[in-house]
């Protein structure tokens, strides 16, 4: 009885453990049977609890020096299966919790998780945080096919008939687009531009070149014949004064310098431009007569070189030499004024004449009657032509 009480003892302290020995001991037939024990650090016996099989003592667990429990051969870690385990039912069984290294124990700490593979979530409740830069619209447009219409379209996509996009700045204003008459300051439009040279540029043809001006801010434009024009425009003038005679003229009579036809000095103007050119929509004739000559119709003949008549001064209108060289006619019909009468006239035929001269700046220019008139001595008639050079 003492030996129980004095196991019980040694089972509730906690001695430090100094080895291993035998123990014998009779049991209750009084056969004499030996137990392994443990001794601690002061001699006493510690028990010993072995863990065997149900059948005998030959397998029993074995632990280490280091105190490991050796639960196969190796005194390894060994992977746990969970294939023989029973199928449970979801929802109803629990087979424990997994734990999770907290940074203070007891408390919740989150886990962060990695994605493997698509997640679906759903059934998601509070406030969510978008990422930076996420579309907050309920619904994304997507993006069309260019070439194709698109019910989400974002950007222009052009397709073959497709209606025209009206670009439509507001204005007229806006489109430099400006009223006839309207006040030159403030306005704004594409600004043409010329290239200044003191002498006609040559250029290439199938290529783009800037407009021609001369040094004087003329524009050079090119007239009927190809001449060069400076497009100054003047209004020189000549005089032609009669004989010293009142013997009346006969409809289509010459009015000329002398009675003598060899006699005759044919007037002439000048142009601009030395072996150049000249546009004439229109000559002005005046004469110092004070009566008599309202409604006289005049015939003016141009001429690119001086021709030669038949006749003189009150003869009949008939050119000798020279027909070749005629440039045009124009009719006018005088007013009478109290100084003089004066009137204007265009060309019978077209709206202007175009003329090149070959050499020189001279044009020459002659006067028949279209109406009987009676001259005064000495009449003179003043033309002035007006010339775009």
């Amino acid at each position: 009885m003492r030996f129980k009480t004095f196991l019980a003892v040694l089972l509730l302290s906690s001695p430090a453990f100094a080895g291993s020995t035998t123990l014998a001991v009779r049991d209750g037939n009084g056969v004499l049977r030996t137990f392994d024990v443990t001794t601690d650090g002061s001699g006493n016996y510690v028990s010993q609890s072995v863990i065997c099989d149900g059948t005998a003592a030959a397998t029993c667990a074995v632990i280490t020096g280091s105190g490991a429990l050796k639960v196969d051969g190796s005194a390894v870690t060994q992977p746990v299966s969970i294939a023989s385990l029973p199928a449970l039912v979801a929802g109803t069984a629990v087979i424990g919790k997994v734990g999770i290294d907290q940074t203070t124990p007891g408390t919740t700490n989150l886990v962060a998780a990695g994605q493997n593979g698509t997640w679906n979530i759903t059934n998601v409740s509070g406030t969510v945080s978008l990422p930076t830069g996420a579309s907050t619209s309920a619904k994304q447009p997507a993006l069309g096919t260019a070439g194709s219409a698109s019910a989400d379209v974002i950007t222009m996509q052009g397709i073959a008939s497709m209606t025209p996009i009206l670009a439509n700045p507001g204005t007229a204003a806006n489109w430099g687009l400006l009223a006839i008459a309207s006040t030159t300051s403030g306005q704004v439009g594409q600004l043409g531009m010329g290239a200044v040279t003191t002498s006609a540029p040559t250029y290439t043809t199938a290529q783009t070149d800037p407009l021609s001006l001369d040094t004087s801010g003329n524009l050079r434009v090119t007239g009927l014949t190809s001449t060069s024009y400076s497009g100054a425009i003047t209004n020189p003038t000549s005089t032609l004064t009669r004989p010293n005679d009142t013997t009346a003229y006969a409809i289509n009579d010459l009015i000329a310098s002398s009675t003598t036809a060899g006699s005759i000095v044919v007037p002439s103007f000048a142009i601009a431009n030395s072996a150049g050119g000249a546009i004439i929509p229109r000559v002005r004739v005046n004469t110092n007569v004070t009566t008599g000559w309202g409604a006289v119709n005049l015939l003016v003949t141009l001429w690119a070189v001086a021709p030669t008549y038949t006749n003189g001064d009150n003869g009949a209108y008939a050119v000798a030499t020279g027909s070749a060289n005629r440039i045009g006619q124009y009719q006018v019909t005088l007013t009478q004024n109290g100084d003089g009468a004066d009137g204007e006239g265009m060309p019978n035929v077209g709206n202007a004449s175009a003329v090149k001269l070959a050499s020189g700046t001279a044009i020459y220019w002659d006067i028949q009657t279209l109406t009987a008139a009676t001259p005064i001595a000495n009449q003179t008639f003043v033309i002035t032509p007006e010339l775009l050079n």
